[in-house]
């Protein structure tokens, strides 16, 4: 069978017949595993059969765990102490990323399950084999949930020996995340509002965390300020060009810049956005009604663009970054890009608990193994965040102080 199963609850149509998946119990080593039951004419008979084996199985489960005096087998021990031991005691950063493992990776990917009190380094290391390829950081993931998962089933009384002993570590290379106190967003947006030219783009990466590519290619038509929504259609990057030395042939940046399609299928999104953004929006309309006027251009090429630079043309892919680097340095700020401001707008949305796969299709991911990555990236560098943001720290509120010309402390 597929490590990836189908929904191991759903009834589904397979080779022109219904089918669906039972578990069934190998009473020698306590193993719970799924079988295919196939050769349905309808829905409802496949889901009648379902229910059917269903009833065998909670009978045949019932019975074998009052003879082994096990309550739990171990799908349902981590359910258990996901909801009732950790979920109420962990912070909501924590929350959604070991949710997220046990839910979305272990339990759909793994084709066996076992009493808990049977649970193995060997089965921990095949839970581990199965999940691994889900992204890079899966596998570090299912070492830190199993780690605390079960050190409350040994405390617990659940397990007698202790299967961690011998699992198999994983290790991941963290990206380097570079995080920010509210004091140094604060500062940052203090900075970025004085300097100026790139405050719109600050605001369009930290508050709605847009690409780089993806903020050079708004046009004024993309906004809504009725619906308070920005739409993203298009990015903006730089070309590559074929270089040729001898008998090699091989591919460059060049510094041209053309529109092109966004990232993805799931980059196409439409995003709110604060009052904030469509205030600054029209100053911006207004400065670059000013520059084109200057610059004498009657029908200027880039008129319907935001980020226009100060020829007359779309702003380079390192105009922001250069400005950002030069903020922070003037203001003995960590060194900061585009990109991190997109980091830490994720970061404020983890913090507030929203769910990955509603941050995936904020963020436009292609896959939430993508935004996983990214949360794993977060949670490494937790000590650094030590609550960054929280439900008291509300960033818009931050920028409307800068653009007021408040200084706030903490």
């Amino acid at each position: 069978m597929e490590k990836s199963m189908i929904n191991k609850g759903a009834v589904f149509y397979e080779n022109g017949t219904w089918s669906f998946l039972t578990k069934t119990v190998n009473c020698n080593t306590y193993t719970i595993e799924y079988e295919k039951k196939t050769g349905f004419c309808s829905v409802e008979e496949a889901k009648q059969a379902q229910e059917q084996e269903n009833e065998r199985y909670q009978k045949q489960m019932k019975r074998i765990k009052s003879l082994t005096n096990m309550r739990y087998t171990f799908f349902e021990y981590l359910d258990y102490w996901c909801q009732k031991i950790f979920l109420p005691n962990a912070d909501s950063s924590i929350k959604v990323g070991y949710s997220w493992t046990i839910y979305k990776i272990i339990i759909p990917n793994t084709p066996k399950d076992i009493l808990i009190g049977m649970v193995s380094s060997n089965y921990l290391n095949e839970i581990l084999e199965n999940c691994k390829d889900y992204c890079k950081s899966a596998g570090r993931m299912i070492n830190k949930v199993f780690n605390v998962a079960l050190k409350d089933a040994l405390d617990d009384g659940y397990l007698e020996t202790n299967p961690l002993l011998d699992m198999k570590k994983y290790y991941w290379d963290v990206p380097a995340m570079v995080v920010y106190s509210k004091k140094q967003i604060r500062t940052l947006l203090q900075a970025a509002y004085e300097y100026h030219s790139v405050y719109l783009e600050i605001l369009l990466a930290l508050f709605v965390g847009l690409r780089k590519g993806e903020i050079l290619g708004l046009k004024y038509s993309d906004f809504n300020s009725e619906n308070q929504t920005v739409k993203v259609e298009r990015q903006v990057t730089r070309d590559y060009e074929i270089v040729v030395k001898g008998n090699l042939s091989y591919k460059v940046l060049s510094s041209k810049q053309s529109v092109k399609p966004p990232k993805s299928l799931c980059s196409y999104r439409t995003l709110r956005i604060h009052n904030i953004i469509f205030q600054e929006l029209e100053i911006r309309k207004k400065e670059n009604m000013q520059l084109f006027e200057k610059l004498g251009e009657a029908e200027p090429k880039w008129k319907d663009f935001i980020c226009i630079g100060p020829k007359g043309n779309i702003k380079g892919e390192t105009t922001c970054n250069a400005a950002l680097e030069r903020m922070c340095e003037r203001n003995s700020l960590p060194k900061i890009g585009m990109h991190d401001l997109r980091h830490i707008f994720a970061t404020i949305l983890i913090e507030q608990g929203m769910q990955l796969e509603e941050i995936s299709k904020i963020m436009g991911h292609k896959s939430i193994a993508t935004t996983f990555e990214i949360y794993c990236g977060i949670i490494e560098a937790k000590g650094k965040i030590s609550a960054l943001i929280d439900s008291s720290f509300d960033p818009i509120n931050a920028a409307s102080k800068s653009a007021a010309g408040e200084c706030t402390h903490e």
